[in-house]
């Protein structure tokens, strides 16, 4: 029986994931196509922009730059103490699980006193590698920190196989254990981890995998597991006409759209769960990896014995509501700060995978101390998805998202509070605007934000949108707020004759003139993430005050 329940289970996994995979790329293609076809259009009526006042009656000095911050002496980041505590919750998550499940194997094994013996370390061990992937995911911002996790894994495991060598084991057994109950997981985690489907990929492997089971498990136990109901079935299917392979692919159906349903709405739940702020999209990433493993650590102890297929779920409880116990016990002890930056981000959207790439490093850093805001593009649409809102845009309520006037803007500036998630982090606030609304929404966050990050890599004279967001933040919004990011694909030159025509209009009221503050340019390299460390220090320390140190950069005017 349980070989044959494993066999069942293997074969939803095959079936469903190509599937899944196949129906995530496909939905993000389309989500994207809807995104950018509704930022086209024009609707409502937002209220006109504030006018400008008049220039300053006396000249203005020349506006200047500075760059070269890297000799500033800026206060450490936060970040990096609140992600390490993080990463500890994860770590007692993932023992924890591991420790669950290993009992639960040896109590298979008709081993249980095993667990007082040097085998139990290993086999927590193995059991707890999805931990790798966790903190991959959740915790790392560069392929070195990667290594790091996995350097110290493969370290750790190798002390404690030490024992196991000394009394003549060898390391093809460890393998052989290790590879039987991680490998398939890995294969799977990975694929719904890849940039593209990450965000939407597990909610669809989740709906995916329950219609699967629904055809085949039904159809098994129709066909198989009784006679005398199969002939009462095929009786009634003749009787309305079906035949043999319409009744077989009928009650496949069935069963597909029962679980389907079901599936469909612990989606929802998921979604509400998400809104409420019960779970956040780090702690579903997470949950998403340890579930696809517990199914292929299932698939395996189903062969002691039908009660052992729910072990690696029982444990995964278990696990759950130990990162929920210890996020839940660093608010207590840490407190909440009472005054949270809000940062806006502002690119050049034809970016693509370069804006994708620091966005995932700066929010890694910058969420455990404050939120972000943005106005949403193609760019990182996909990236920012939530889940409940992504559901709606299954359900053809997409539409809901953008705003036309200024009701819709203020009812999405409502869902985007500045609350801390349950893992201390804070999220992502994306704004959809139609045409005819962006300017002003820009506007309205750029006065609201604690801090502005403006990526003007590949900034050029076609990118028009940027040049009236510069003109926004030289006339309203303090220079000692404003990060200005660019690399070799700036054209610096027409950056320069952009601000040097803002500055020559720029109203009495800007907070600029009577500052006469230089513009902060900060130089990324090819992405490095020391450069982007750096880049979130001097966010934090812009958030926290106005000053800055103006003798350690370097001041020059445009040509």
């Amino acid at each position: 029986m349980g070989g044959m329940l494993s066999g069942q289970v293997a074969m939803i996994v095959l079936i469903a994931v190509p599937i899944a995979l196949f129906l995530s790329i496909l939905l993000q293609w389309i989500y994207l196509r809807s995104v950018k076809r509704s930022m086209m259009h024009s609707e409502g009526a937002m209220p006109p922009a504030d006018p400008h006042d008049p220039p300053p009656s006396a000249p203005l000095a020349p506006l200047g730059f500075a760059t070269d911050l890297w000799s500033l002496d800026l206060p450490p980041s936060t970040a990096k103490s609140l992600r390490r505590r993080a990463a500890l919750v994860y770590i007692a998550g993932g023992i924890v699980y591991g420790a669950v499940l290993t009992l639960f194997y040896l109590a298979a094994l008709g081993q249980a006193t095993e667990i007082f013996r040097f085998r139990t370390p290993l086999l927590i061990g193995v059991f707890a590698f999805p931990l790798v992937l966790t903190l991959a995911v959740t915790i790392t911002v560069s392929w070195r920190e990667l290594c790091g996790i996995v350097f110290i894994y493969a370290v750790a495991m190798t002390l404690i196989y030490i024992p196991q060598l000394m009394v003549g084991a060898d390391w093809s057994a460890f393998f052989t254990l290790f590879f039987l109950f991680n490998l398939p997981g890995l294969v799977l985690a990975t694929i719904f981890l890849l940039p593209r489907v990450r965000t939407v990929g597990p909610l669809v492997l989740g709906l995916t995998l329950a219609a699967v089971a629904g055809a085949l498990l039904s159809n098994h136990a129709l066909f198989y597991e009784n006679p005398e109901r199969l002939m009462a079935f095929v009786k009634f299917g003749t009787s309305i006409g079906l035949g043999g392979l319409q009744l077989y692919y009928s009650v496949m159906a069935i069963g597909a759209l029962l679980l389907g349903i079901a599936g469909w709405l612990v989606m929802r739940l998921v979604g509400k769960l998400y809104r409420d702020r019960r779970i956040s999209d780090q702690t579903m990433i997470a949950d998403s990896i340890w579930l696809i493993f517990s199914v292929v650590h299932a698939s395996s102890m189903i062969h002691s014995g039908v009660q052992y297929f729910f072990a690696p779920f029982i444990a995964f409880a278990a696990g759950r509501m130990t990162i929920a116990a210890g996020f839940l016990f660093l608010r207590a002890r840490y407190g909440v700060a009472e005054k949270v930056p809000n940062l806006l981000l502002l690119r050049v959207f034809s970016l693509g995978r370069r804006s994708s790439r620091l966005f995932n490093k700066v929010s890694r850093l910058w969420r455990y101390r404050g939120s972000i805001h943005m106005i949403a593009g193609p760019d990182l649409a996909s990236t920012t998805v939530e889940p409940h809102e992504f559901l709606g845009f299954l359900s053809g309520r997409l539409a809901r998202r953008f705003i036309a006037d200024d009701r819709s803007f203020q009812r999405r500036l409502s869902e985007v509070e500045q609350r801390l998630d349950l893992d201390g982090r804070y999220r992502v606030g994306d704004f959809f605007c139609h045409d005819n609304a962006w300017r002003m929404v820009l506007t309205r966050l750029a006065r609201r934000a604690d801090v502005i990050l403006m990526d003007l890599r590949g900034f050029t004279p076609k990118h028009q949108g940027c040049v009236f967001e510069i003109r926004e933040i030289v006339n309203r919004i303090p220079f000692a707020r404003v990060v200005f990011v660019i690399d070799g694909t700036t054209d610096e030159p027409f950056l320069r004759k952009t601000f040097t025509e803002a500055w020559v209009d720029v109203p009495a009221s800007s907070p600029n003139v009577a500052a006469q503050r230089d513009v902060t340019l900060f130089r990324l390299g090819d992405g490095q993430t020391s450069d982007v460390k750096a880049l979130v220090r001097l966010l934090e320390a812009l958030s926290r005050s106005e000053t800055m140190p103006e003798q350690s950069s370097v001041r020059y005017a445009p040509a």
